[in-house]
């Protein structure tokens, strides 16, 4: 099964805060990066990439309070990885199937912003 690998790698750099959660599946490894990107200004983003080639699983429009080296921690049975900057909160959720990541806005227990998904397949390609 699926898992992820600690520590997590925090990044701070050209515009960027987040971190870069490592997965693993017996020798496989891939990697999921969590930033804010304030590169841009005038659209100040968080953005979940996948990987090597950093495919973009997840891009959503934020206030300046995010830009943020996020605080990250793990559930106890080690399914779920938090990454939480201001005003929201990515899930990452390992289920046998693959991983699920959802944006959360602080406060909301209803329902999720954005919402992504990769098979198990899918995390060790690209």
């Amino acid at each position: 099964m699926l898992e992820f690998i600690k520590p997590v790698e925090k990044t701070e750099v050209n515009g960027q805060r987040g971190c870069v959660v490592g997965l693993s599946l017996g020798e496989q490894k891939s990697s999921l990066a969590m930033f804010c990107d304030a590169i841009e200004l005038d659209d100040i983003r968080i953005k979940v990439l996948h990987g090597d080639n950093e495919e973009e699983l997840l891009s959503v429009t934020v206030t300046r309070n995010n830009f943020i080296v996020p605080t990250v921690q793990f559930s106890s049975d080690d399914k779920y990885c938090y990454v939480k900057f201001d005003e929201f909160e990515l899930h990452v959720c390992i289920t046998d199937e693959g991983i699920v990541i959802d944006l959360w806005k602080a406060g909301d227990d209803e329902e999720s912003v954005e919402s992504s998904y990769l098979f198990e397949d899918e995390v060790f390609t690209g």
